[in-house]
């Protein structure tokens, strides 16, 4: 594996600042088995928070919900926008029991339904 393929440390989002940031700053898209926040910062790389409840189930569970999305993070660069952050919130039982593919599947369109809501949002604002 290449180490520009890895899942590096400057792409996580950890602090709780800035998962507040992320939370004041936009509105949730909502799926079946995920929820997401889309928040364009400006500059540097893509970030990822992952906020997974116990009511997905127990540790093995929750990390493996984890993993895929972070994998599904590392593997479609292209989908997330340079300065963005991006904060996924696994939504119980069904993040749990669905497929790497349904996963994968669902958080790219929610993040295309995001950036295209973001766009929109922008564009009517006053100053």
């Amino acid at each position: 594996m290449s180490g520009s393929h890895r899942f590096r440390r400057s792409q996580h989002i950890r602090r709780r600042r800035d998962f507040a940031c992320v939370f004041a700053e936009t509105r949730a898209q909502r799926g079946r088995r995920l929820d997401i926040r889309l928040y364009l910062r400006g500059e540097g790389p893509p970030r990822l928070g992952l906020v997974v409840s116990r009511r997905s189930g127990n540790a093995p569970r929750r990390n493996r919900i984890k993993r895929r999305i972070r994998e599904i993070f590392r593997q479609h660069p292209e989908a997330f926008a340079p300065g963005s952050d991006l904060v996924v919130l696994a939504r119980g039982h069904e993040a749990a029991t669905c497929s790497f593919q349904e996963l994968e599947t669902e958080l790219l369109e929610l993040v295309a339904r995001a950036r295209d809501s973001g766009r929109s949002r922008r564009r009517g604002r006053r100053g």
